[in-house]
């Protein structure tokens, strides 16, 4: 091609080498046509896999926030049923009852918080693709999500600790410590 462009500029034959100019100039813009396409069809193929992703790792979510907090909530509701039943005249008065008493005043102000599985949005923004996201509201909501969650993870594993633990290492009978670790 470019033999026959310079055989028609020693020649002189300008249509010629102006038709075989448009077809350079076509075959570059088809090129660079092709190439955007191409690059557009790989960004959603990775944009539909970061969302079907993203979503079975938001529903894992779901059904441990089910699995964990539902039975909590049924206990503490459970607990401050029977902590309104307490009157003066009601007052826990055996050593067991004052445990029992304490014990439910504690797991009643506890809060459970679930640890999101991370690795979709860690992802996400490790390479930067958080764009993928389209809709602005949507992206910030979900990077919101993962923050909040990443704030209260310390007061999660305190208060697991706090909270439960000293149930689960005194030995039954004994009255719990409240002094905090």
């Amino acid at each position: 091609m470019i033999r026959r462009l310079t055989d028609n500029l020693r020649h002189a034959d300008f249509s010629s080498l102006l038709l075989n100019l448009i077809v350079v100039v076509l075959g570059i813009l088809l090129d660079l046509g092709a190439d955007a396409w191409w690059e557009k069809h790989v960004e959603n193929d990775l944009k539909r896999e970061y969302s079907l992703s993203l979503q079975d790792s938001l529903e894992e979510d779901l059904k441990a926030m089910d699995e964990r907090m539902l039975p909590e909530i049924e206990m503490r509701i459970a607990v401050s049923e029977r902590l309104q039943k307490v009157t003066p005249e009601t007052v826990p008065v055996t050593l067991e009852d004052q445990r029992a008493f304490v014990r439910d005043i504690d797991r009643a102000g506890y809060l459970s918080v679930i640890q999101p599985q991370r690795s979709v949005i860690d992802d996400l923004i490790a390479t930067g693709n958080q764009h993928l996201i389209d809709d602005a509201a949507l992206r910030r909501s979900v990077l919101d999500y993962y923050e909040l969650a990443d704030f209260w993870a310390p007061y999660d594993a305190w208060s697991r600790e706090v909270i439960w633990g000293k149930y689960r290492t005194r030995p039954p009978g004994s009255f719990p410590s409240t002094q905090c670790t």
